[in-house]
This record gives C-alpha cells, sequence and structure tokens, in this order.
C-alpha cells in the first residue's frame, strides 16, 4: 500500500466516502482552555473532472464510529479488504469460517478474528472471501 486510504460513512447521507482521514478543530482554541474541544472528523477527496481541467477538493463530515483503513490486501478475488469488513473461508468439504478484519495494536499489524474458534489470523489470506462491512445493515 502506497498511502493510507480510509473509507467511513458521510454524516449526511450514510453513504460511504472514500480518502484521506482528517480531524479538524473548527475554531482557534482559547488557550485557558475553558471551550470545549469539538472535533469534526473529515474524509477528503476530490471531485471527479476531465481531462486537464481542474478537480476541487471536498471535505464530507463522517460518523467517526465506521472509520475503516484500507488493509492494502484483496481477497480471492481481488476485492480490497478493509478494516471491519467480514471475510468467509470455505474449504472443499464445505466446511465455512467467518471472521472480521481487526487492528492488532500490539503486533501493529491487522489480523482476521474469527469468533468461532476465538483465533487471528494474520494476512495474507488466500482462499478467504470478502461478505461486507460490519457497519453495512445485511440480513443473513
Amino acid at each position: 500500500m502506497s498511502r493510507n486510504e480510509y473509507k467511513a460513512k458521510s454524516l449526511a447521507n450514510d453513504i460511504w466516502v472514500y480518502g484521506a482521514y482528517y480531524k479538524f478543530l473548527p475554531y482557534t482554541p482559547n488557550p485557558l482552555g475553558s471551550e470545549p474541544k469539538e472535533y469534526k472528523h473529515l474524509i477528503c477527496t476530490h471531485t471527479f473532472s476531465d481531462w486537464g481541467l481542474p478537480r476541487e477538493l471536498t471535505a464530507i463530515e463522517i460518523d467517526l464510529s465506521t472509520l475503516c483503513q484500507n488493509t492494502g490486501h484483496v481477497d480471492k478475488d481481488g476485492v480490497a479488504i478493509w478494516e471491519h469488513d467480514i471475510l468467509q473461508y470455505e474449504d472443499e468439504q464445505g466446511s465455512s469460517l467467518k471472521g472480521e478484519v481487526v487492528w492488532n495494536h500490539d503486533h501493529a499489524c491487522f489480523e482476521l478474528f474469527v469468533e468461532e474458534g476465538n483465533f487471528s489470523q494474520t494476512f495474507p489470506l488466500l482462499n478467504w472471501k470478502f461478505l461486507y462491512s460490519k457497519f453495512d445493515k445485511v440480513e443473513e
């Protein structure tokens, strides 16, 4: 992965937005510290344009609880894997496992936490398939 890329749900319309994460304090803080510090959490991205035309930078306010970082890995079908994605593994005998991609602070890496066996597996995850993000409404 050559750069950090994030995604999160927009506060305005609950749609995924992609780009760089930015934590923004919208006012100059009081040096006495009497004002509460309420940050805005943004995804910064650019608008589409045609060849040679200018593009604008757009900042979209996000729901911080849905912030996910790109792992830099893909599943068996080439789909990008993000933090908090739910992946599934099926073997030739029909056995199946599901797990959530999580950040392991102790080892400074992304891992797949599989609840059924209460274990974690590090990347690469060959033969695992993306199912959905844990923040998407999915009926199973």
